[in-house]
């Protein structure tokens, strides 16, 4: 697993409890490079979308996303806890889909005999330059999930004109987290009817693209004495997909938080992913069962930023008008009154 070696003592002292979890629970992506034909498009959706004038010159897949979830969800992830006593324990969590949306905006060359029924439900939002929507239609599935490339409509159809659509893609997962398939599995289950997710790169995303991580503990070693509760507390992490940024109300790069950049970063020639990774910090967070002794052990500073970290989760839900099931179970059941304005 490699996930029992302990951070150095440099880095221990400088990061607090909530710090190291949120660094933990950032998933770092290899990045590609946009090839040149494309850089024109992409710098105007850029200038149009993003707050910033550096130029996008890399992506990443959100297939390679979805395999820094996999070794976790086999066997959990593991952060180091400082104890008030002054005891270190690794405590594992098992991350699950708790929820994503997905915007794109992409052409459509031409849709083939589509089968009545062959995947799950579409969702379209719209069509630009007067062109028709294809496809409406839209089923739900476990957890409740809606997607692009379906049918309407008893009989197959064939169009082939070129369009430029905007499809949406919206999952939340509202079962007993006990009952749910780990975050890899449940993705390659969902991806088998929304091919899409294994497709699509950072820069086919419109800004509003998100995801939610549900992590739940499930062991620590070596095995804490009196404080076992301190211990049960499960999170949500809030992350942005697209390359475009957009304002969600705290800085997610952790700038002035010490949570960490999402600056890419050089590797060393012959890594397996590429030369050049770039984490994805959280924007938001929420936490059940969540008590100061532990996680706010630094003091004060550690709260407001859970404050602020779980008020931008708030926030950008209500923006998109999106229901979270467990981000409203988490809010109800919290032992911390984030919601200071």
């Amino acid at each position: 697993m490699g996930g029992h070696s302990f951070p150095s003592a440099a880095a221990t002292e400088k990061e607090s409890n909530l710090q190291r979890l949120l660094n933990s629970l950032t998933p770092i992506v290899p990045l590609k490079p946009i090839p040149e034909v494309e850089q024109n498009c992409i710098q105007s959706l850029n200038s149009e979308w993003n707050t910033s004038e550096k130029p996008i010159t890399e992506c990443f897949m959100l297939r390679d996303l979805w395999k820094c979830f996999e070794e976790w969800s086999a066997y959990g992830r593991g952060t180091e806890v400082i104890l008030p006593d002054g005891e270190t324990v690794l405590q594992y969590f098992t991350p699950y889909v708790s929820a994503v949306q997905i915007s794109i905006k992409k052409r459509i060359q031409k849709v083939d005999s589509v089968a009545n029924g062959s995947c799950n439900g579409t969702k379209f939002l719209g069509a630009e330059n007067k062109c028709t929507e294809l496809l409406r239609s839209s089923s739900n599935t476990s957890g409740n999930s809606k997607f692009w490339n379906s049918s309407s409509g008893s009989n197959s159809i064939e169009r082939k004109e070129v369009c430029l659509f905007k499809h949406h893609f919206e999952f939340h997962d509202d079962q007993n987290p006990y009952t749910r398939l780990p975050f890899f599995d449940k993705i390659q289950n969902l991806a088998k009817n929304n091919p899409g997710l294994m497709t699509l790169r950072s820069t086919d995303l419109l800004p509003s693209s998100w995801m939610a991580v549900a992590w739940y503990p499930i062991y620590h070693i070596p095995v804490a004495k009196g404080v076992v509760k301190d211990l049960t507390a499960a999170f949500i992490t809030f992350h942005t997909l697209s390359s475009f940024n957009q304002d969600t109300g705290v800085d997610p790069a952790g700038a002035n938080s010490g949570i960490g950049g999402s600056k890419a970063v050089n590797l060393k020639k012959g890594t397996k992913m590429g030369h050049r990774k770039m984490p994805l910090p959280p924007f938001g967070l929420a936490a059940l069962y969540l008590t100061g002794d532990v996680w706010f052990i630094s003091g004060e500073s550690d709260e407001e930023k859970y404050i602020d970290l779980y008020n931008a989760a708030r926030s950008w839900l209500k923006k998109h008008h999106f229901y979270h099931h467990d981000f409203n179970f988490f809010a109800n059941n919290s032992c911390v009154r984030a919601e200071k304005n």
